[in-house]
């Protein structure tokens, strides 16, 4: 497998959707977590969301959307853009379940951030809707001191 570029972009900077898009990046991850302050984050679904309607070809979409933000997936599905879903802090895979049937068919990329992430992070990795696995670096080491 050949190495795989993934540019992240705030949800807040619609400005910078394409630029992303035209980067030469594999994977552009529109982000509504980290990135995007709290008192934007209704702004920045909307703007991701809008672009994502009519994305442009090229590289593979992926949104990361916030732990328990069921309004977030239940929008990027209803765009009818085909793009992954990062899944933030994932600790059980009985937590993608719920994700999962909320937007059926949509690939999942579960984010380890934790101990308690890395300790189930096989059993995570083996749920049908999982795609792939990461590691959110600086949570993890956050966390693991």
């Amino acid at each position: 497998m050949s190495p795989v570029s993934a540019l992240y972009v705030p949800g807040d900077r619609p400005d910078r959707f394409g630029k992303a898009a035209a980067s030469g990046a594999d994977v552009v991850i529109l982000d509504l977590e980290d990135a995007v302050a709290a008192e934007a984050k209704a702004a920045a679904l909307a703007d991701v969301t809008a672009y994502l309607a009519a994305p442009p070809t090229g590289p593979a979409f992926q949104v990361r959307v916030n732990a328990g933000a069921a309004h977030e997936i239940e929008a990027v599905r209803d765009t009818g853009a085909r793009v992954g879903l990062r899944i933030p802090k994932v600790e059980d895979p009985r937590e993608l379940d719920e994700i999962a049937s909320l937007a059926p068919g949509l690939p999942l990329t579960a984010l380890i951030e934790s101990a308690r992430g890395l300790e189930a992070a096989a059993a995570v990795a083996a749920h049908p809707a999982v795609l792939e696995v990461a590691l959110g670096e600086a949570d993890l080491a956050s966390d693991l001191g």
